[in-house]
């Protein structure tokens, strides 16, 4: 099993903006292609931030489906419209594999 987690950090009064493309994005994800996907903001830390994981059976699932999915032309446009919502830079992914 591959989890996939990708966080980032939210611009400082975009808030409410992230919110709103994290219900938008798990939307789009869970209904184009299937994904059951979580959306998580930190109980401690920095509450400026947030998480999206996912779970794969294999390294070449998690591979297709990000082809896929970076491919696809209404996840691009939702990026695009939601750029300044996030910190340049701040965005980081991470593959654990269950042992």
């Amino acid at each position: 099993m591959i989890t996939f987690v990708r966080t980032a950090v939210i611009m400082p009064g975009k808030l409410a903006d992230a919110m709103t493309f994290n219900q938008q994005v798990t939307k789009l994800l869970r209904d184009k292609f299937d994904l059951d996907v979580h959306a998580s903001t930190p109980v401690g830390g920095n509450p400026h931030r947030m998480a999206w994981t996912t779970s794969y059976s294999s390294l070449a699932e998690f591979d297709a489906m990000s082809i896929k999915i970076n491919a696809d032309a209404d996840y691009q446009k939702l990026i695009a419209a939601h750029v300044s919502t996030v910190v340049p830079g701040s965005v980081h992914d991470e593959l654990w594999r269950s042992v």
